[in-house]
């Protein structure tokens, strides 16, 4: 699976590449749709800081999450050597290593704005982003949280916009009702998680 994107991978590498966590404002945390590349950069820059890797633990995270979630191998050795480059990561006898920058990285992609949990990418990359949760901060794990909440609260009301539409029949109230339920469920649950971390 490879990915072609109008901004591509250069524009994209200068919107993480700053000096400090809080040095910059925060341009990734506006309204953008989930990309391959940015659940890649999560799963590069984590897997980095949780231990020592290689990039084939990056391909096969990558095809652990989800099944329609299957990047091939160039395009994960092509976000790694994206991510070398910009001085993200380094390497120590061929393991990926992160540095400095990197975690000023992985701060940002973790506490950007997600515009929904609903499938796709959306599901996939809140998933690889509660996966990665316990290596951050407890003031930036709470941020993280919150834009995952921020997320759930846009899929309930993006469900009941189309709830409420008058083109939706009964079958499809029925089931938009179902998208409802389930949106409301997964912001309980991040609350939830939310509170203990506080606790």
């Amino acid at each position: 699976m490879g990915f072609t994107e109008g901004r591509g991978l250069t524009a994209r590498t200068t919107d993480i590449s700053w000096p400090s966590a809080v040095a910059r404002p925060n341009r990734l945390c506006t309204s953008r749709l989930p990309r391959v590349q940015d659940v890649l950069w999560l799963l590069v820059l984590g897997l980095a800081l949780r231990a020592p890797a290689v990039p084939r633990d990056v391909l096969r995270a990558a095809q652990s999450f989800a099944p329609d979630f299957a990047p091939c191998t160039d395009v994960v050795a092509a976000v790694v050597k994206e991510a070398e480059a910009s001085g993200a990561i380094d390497r120590d006898d061929g393991l990926l290593v992160l540095t400095d920058h990197g975690r000023c990285c992985l701060v940002r992609l973790m506490t950007a704005a997600l515009p929904t949990l609903r499938g796709g990418l959306g599901r996939t990359e809140a998933r690889v982003r509660l996966g990665l949760l316990d290596l951050l901060a407890e003031d930036v794990r709470a941020e993280a949280l919150d834009r995952l909440c921020d997320a759930a609260r846009a899929d309930m009301a993006e469900a009941v916009g189309r709830l409420e539409a008058p083109w939706a029949g009964h079958f499809g109230r029925f089931w938009e009702a179902g998208d409802l339920t389930d949106a409301a469920a997964a912001l309980d649950r991040l609350r939830q998680m939310r509170t203990q971390g506080e606790a």
